[in-house]
């Protein structure tokens, strides 16, 4: 009889492409970015009371009277309102430093969040840990990235009355974000590539260190873009299968 070489297809080859594509989508796409350092403080350094440092990300305290308050808080500053009282009892964060004039953005959690004059800041302290109002997803300042929840019916029901809900803004959940706008009653517009800008409720962001890995993969299979093709194609290439052998021999 003649016999016939049928090459089959290189295990390695498969193996090769099937680790280059999990080291790409999954373990540098996909998996929480928040196990990082730490990114180093953006925005010019402010100077507060009695000359103390300020840069965002600080923990701050305005431990000010209220008529100071009002006296040094003028309108190139940021308008005054009865709301801002209360910040002046408790701790906020400073997500961005402004120049033109010196102003520093503070978060105060459901207080609000307010341009401040930096010279009304008595106190700032440069640490992660979390303030009250943020331990559910952490501290947050504008440029950070973070992760967005995948599991959307959670998700729907906590953007009503937060910039809403549009079928575009599915794309983005199991996705990291970069936020480019905190506002004033707290809610973040994230920039996720691939989906947009969009206004998110904070309610809907993981903690640091959080976000399962097959629920992110999940979540990218169902989206016609680069990640779910990837992750379908690794599918595929497990499926590929070699007994080690160079060829077989078929009987003609």
């Amino acid at each position: 009889g003649r016999y016939t070489c049928v090459p089959k297809t290189p295990r390695a080859f498969a193996k090769t492409v099937r680790l280059a594509l999990m080291e790409s989508v999954i373990f540098k796409g996909l998996l929480p970015k928040a196990c990082q350092p730490p990114p180093t403080p953006q925005g010019v350094v402010l100077r507060g009371s009695n000359n103390i440092p300020v840069q965002a990300g600080d923990q701050v305290w305005l431990s000010v009277t209220v008529e100071r308050a009002k006296s040094l808080q003028t309108p190139r500053h940021g308008e005054w309102t009865d709301q801002r009282t209360f910040c002046l009892e408790f701790p906020g964060r400073v997500v961005e430093t402004l120049t033109g004039p010196f102003r520093a953005r503070i978060s105060h959690g459901s207080l609000g969040t307010f341009l401040w004059n930096p010279v009304l800041i008595t106190q700032a302290l440069s640490t992660p840990a979390t303030l009250p109002f943020e331990e559910q997803y952490g501290p947050i300042v504008i440029g950070d990235e973070v992760l967005l929840s995948a599991n959307q019916d959670k998700v729907v029901p906590l953007q009503f009355g937060h910039g809403g809900w549009s079928t575009r803004m599915s794309h983005g959940l199991g996705r990291f974000g970069r936020v480019t706008t905190i506002y004033q009653r707290g809610d973040v517009r994230l920039d996720v590539p691939g989906c947009g800008s969009f206004v998110w409720n904070p309610a809907v962001i993981e903690p640091p260190g959080q976000g399962c890995v097959t629920t992110l993969c999940a979540q990218a299979s169902t989206s016609l873009d680069d990640e779910g093709a990837a992750l379908f194609l690794l599918l595929l290439l497990g499926e590929l299968r070699c007994d080690g052998e160079e060829a077989a021999e078929v009987a003609a």
